[in-house]
């Protein structure tokens, strides 16, 4: 299945490529809990105009829900294939997940597995 979006491949990689350095060893075989916070950009127009350029508009919603953000499963459905083979040998194999997305001044991800988590 390819991605609709064309900017998740690169994404995928990225966290393939992070994950290849920051995890040694041969892939888990168990259980395995995945927690993901999603931090997005905030689009220019939730901020003012002239003077108030740096300030939000009361109107800004806290969390990215707009139609055009990212959809929370498909954003995990990504993480989570790029990491199979590397941390995991299988998705299957994660059995608890606590995924959340939010505005920030820099976009990515801080990922975080447990493993042996039993729920």
């Amino acid at each position: 299945m390819a991605p609709a979006n064309k900017r998740q491949k690169p994404w995928m990689s990225d966290v393939k490529a992070f994950a290849m350095d920051a995890y040694k060893e041969d892939p888990a075989t168990g259980q395995v809990g995945l927690y993901i916070d999603f931090y997005l950009l905030r689009p220019q127009s939730h901020f003012g105009t002239g003077k108030n350029s740096d300030k939000l508009k009361p109107s800004a919603p806290d969390r990215p829900i707009a139609k055009r953000s990212m959809d929370l499963t498909k954003m995990t459905r990504a993480v989570e294939d790029a990491l199979t083979g590397i941390i995991y040998r299988d998705d299957s194999q994660v059995v608890t997940q606590n995924i959340t997305k939010h505005y920030s001044l820099k976009p990515g991800a801080m990922v975080m597995i447990v493993f042996g988590e039993a729920g």
